[in-house]
């Protein structure tokens, strides 16, 4: 092999693994996410979702971000954040509760702190895809009456906000450094409300979750 060719395998071979690397990284990302909605899956007891969060956390958080990252992002990431706004001010009045909750002002506080000085990578990775994970899975397995999300309306717009930013975030090609980070993060937010090793037994590799004769088993 001559030695262009060799450089040229050298090459490719780093790409790959650094591909690799960031694949690796963008799938704890993800899974940290679901681990989070575990959580909230079997804790019905913890405060849950009602308009004063989407109020607190969900406006002030993507109002926030709607200003900060402008002329910051690409168009696509941006006008991800304006749906992302505008979906949070409609559920911010859809009610009926609107109930302060000391935890709902913890999380907003977090979520803000990240865009000031993490930026859009660990955003994305805490707020959308682990914040509004946990709000989503409390309005698919606990139905509060009081959540704007157990509507079909709301329901559909916390799906969307919970799965597009994974294509925004393949889309914006961050470093490894980058990821990394939004990971510390994740692990930062999970540790502050309490998610447990019970909670990261997913995906599940066996039947030992399943049966066919009840449904006990399905809510460990």
């Amino acid at each position: 092999m001559q030695r262009g060719e060799v450089s040229k395998t050298l090459a490719k071979e780093s790409i790959s693994d650094l591909r690799d690397q960031k694949f690796d990284l963008l799938y704890k990302i993800h899974l940290n996410g679901i681990h989070a909605m575990h959580r909230v899956a079997r804790d019905a007891d913890r405060p849950h979702n009602t308009a004063y969060w989407d109020c607190v956390i969900g406006c002030r958080v993507s109002s926030m971000a709607l200003e900060f990252f402008k002329d910051r992002v690409p168009d696509r990431i941006y006008n991800f954040l304006e749906v992302h706004f505008t979906h949070e001010a409609c559920h911010c009045c859809m009610g009926p509760s609107i109930v302060p909750a000391e935890i709902a002002d913890r999380i907003s506080n977090f979520h803000q702190q990240l865009i000031r000085e993490h930026g859009i990578v660990s955003y994305l990775a805490c707020m959308p895809l682990m914040g509004e994970r946990m709000a989503l899975a409390g309005s698919l397995f606990h139905h509060f009456k009081d959540d704007p999300h157990a509507t079909v309306v709301g329901g559909l717009d916390e799906f969307y906000h919970t799965s597009t930013p994974l294509l925004l975030l393949s889309y914006l090609n961050p470093t490894v450094e980058e990821l990394q980070l939004a990971l510390d993060d994740q692990e930062r937010y999970m540790r502050q409300f309490g998610v447990k090793e019970e909670d990261r037994k997913y995906p599940r590799i066996d039947g030992t979750l399943c049966t066919v004769k009840g449904t006990e088993e399905h809510n460990i």
